[in-house]
């Protein structure tokens, strides 16, 4: 019944067998709608059991409606006592979804609810505005004592929304707000200028900072650059790993972005590397100078900035072999240092 709504039923209860009922003789009083529909969304076995076919292929409107036509209320007591406390044996799941996909007000859906793998329920329903939100809310009755257990709904091929912890439902109404979110997309094919900020996870998809926890994948970068100039390598974009390699030779800072990385951590449609001087420059320039760029992954889960130190890069010095171009994230200038030295820090950035 409708929180708030109260009823009184009275009325005479005849027995029609031979002889003097016993006084613990066991009376079963149901309560069910009018408005359904015997044989279809009610039946009455020869016993006089009542049964309610909760629908499976339609969904109610609103709690109102789902409550004043599929409210199964039942009641045991004795032939002695004849007095009964009706209890709703009807369990409601509200669902009030809010699209944030891109979904716009009147498009019709084909939602499917499923529990434990199985659909229980489909229908079509339509989505409205409420609040300048693009929404869908329907109804779904169920019978009290279901489990939900990895219980689910899916708008046709957009993700499904997990709703509720597994739990038994008891006789009353069950709100589901959820929110379908918007799809992430592959940074290749998709990034656009608006991403930059934004962390790339192993998946190759992009996501907004910390949000998106239904995301199972490693967020592992954060983007810095998204453009189209053309440069061999950073043609599309960059993105700077959300951690340190640490610390090591140059030849070893190498080997440890441009291979060990890719083979522990590969990232779909990228390529990490060890920045060369010209990606380190352009990320610099990006971020607004390399002080933003070296406090800009505070606040990040996982993340650490990087350090007040110098950083390798994969380009070597034009004229001297053994040496190479590292910058200092102190003063902000390049040095050139020998290969061989040791103490350099090492960050990978993705290159797409």
């Amino acid at each position: 019944m409708r929180q708030g709504t109260y009823a009184t039923f009275s009325g005479d209860l005849t027995y029609s067998g031979s002889g003097t009922p016993a006084s613990d003789l066991s009376l079963t009083a149901t309560l069910v709608s009018a408005q359904q529909t015997v044989g279809t969304e009610v039946s009455v076995d020869a016993a006089g059991a009542v049964t309610v076919n909760y629908p499976t292929t339609s969904y109610c409107g609103d709690v109102a409606t789902a409550v004043q036509k599929y409210s199964n209320l039942t009641g045991t007591s004795s032939y002695n006592l004849k007095s009964f406390s009706l209890t709703q044996q009807t369990a409601f799941l509200n669902f009030v979804i809010t699209f944030e996909d891109g979904t716009t007000t009147g498009t019709e859906l084909s939602a499917v609810v499923s529990n434990n793998s199985a659909a229980i329920c489909t229908a079509n329903v339509t989505t409205t505005t409420e609040s300048e939100k693009v929404v869908a809310k329907f109804v779904l009755p169920v019978a009290k004592g279901t489990t939900l257990s990895s219980a689910n709904v899916k708008f046709g091929d957009k993700a499904a929304i997990s709703f509720g912890a597994s739990q038994t439902l008891d006789g009353k109404v069950y709100n589901v707000t959820k929110t379908q979110a918007a799809a992430a997309y592959t940074m290749a094919a998709n990034a656009v200028a608006g991403d930059v900020g934004k962390l790339i996870c192993t998946d190759g998809h992009i996501h907004t900072y910390n949000a998106d926890a239904a995301c199972t994948k490693s967020r592992v970068a954060k983007i810095i650059y998204i453009g189209t100039t053309g440069h061999a390598t950073y043609s599309h974009g960059l993105a700077l790993a959300l951690t340190d390699e640490g610390q090591m030779t140059w030849g070893a800072a190498m080997t440890a972005c441009n291979t060990t990385k890719n083979t522990n951590t590969p990232v779909t449609d990228a390529t990490w590397q060890l920045p060369s001087k010209d990606q380190w420059n352009k990320m610099i320039t990006e971020a607004g100078g390399y002080t933003a760029l070296l406090a800009g992954f505070s606040g990040i889960s996982g993340a650490s900035n990087l350090q007040s130190t110098d950083y390798w890069s994969s380009t070597e010095h034009e004229d001297y072999p053994n040496y190479a171009w590292g910058y200092n994230f102190v003063y902000g200038y390049w040095n050139d240092v020998s290969k061989g030295y040791g103490a350099n820090r090492v960050r990978a950035c993705l290159a797409f």
